[in-house]
């Protein structure tokens, strides 16, 4: 999944986090490669599918004022059913945040655009931006 920060310089596949049904929370702050000031598009080869194959695809901003930061990482259903999950990222952690100018309170994910299936819908939360992921089964979604 591509997350637009606030986006055209091409990235690289990513490994994909495996996702398991017995799964409660997993912590995906080191999970996925950060491509800071690439502009309002942004293009990325994704993790691998089943099949082996790697695609592109491109993104574009939400805001055409976007200094484009934008994250990617994959998750993998490993299992024969469907799973929904809530990708979250706390507004109020000082950790990485900025000593003299810190971000408290701020949105951290602007939207996630998945490789296949449909936007992600936000959540709402007035502390944390809040996302639903579907997985199908057998699938890597980046």
């Amino acid at each position: 999944m591509v997350v637009a920060l606030c986006a055209a310089s091409p990235a690289f596949a990513v490994e994909p986090i495996k996702i398991a049904r017995d799964d409660v929370a997993l912590d995906l702050s080191r999970a996925f490669d950060l491509y800071p000031n690439q502009g309002e598009n942004f293009q990325v080869s994704t993790a691998p599918g089943p099949d082996g194959i790697v695609r592109r695809i491109e993104v574009e901003a939400k805001d055409s004022r976007s200094s484009g930061d934008w994250a990617v990482f994959a998750l993998a259903n490993t299992t024969d059913q469907q799973l929904d999950r809530l990708i979250v990222a706390p507004h109020f952690r000082l950790v990485n945040s900025g000593i003299f100018w810190p971000d408290l309170g701020a949105t951290r994910i602007a939207a996630i655009t998945p490789s296949e299936g449909f936007a992600l819908d936000r959540q709402t939360s007035p502390d944390a931006d809040v996302f639903r992921v579907t997985l199908n089964p057998g699938t890597v979604v980046t």
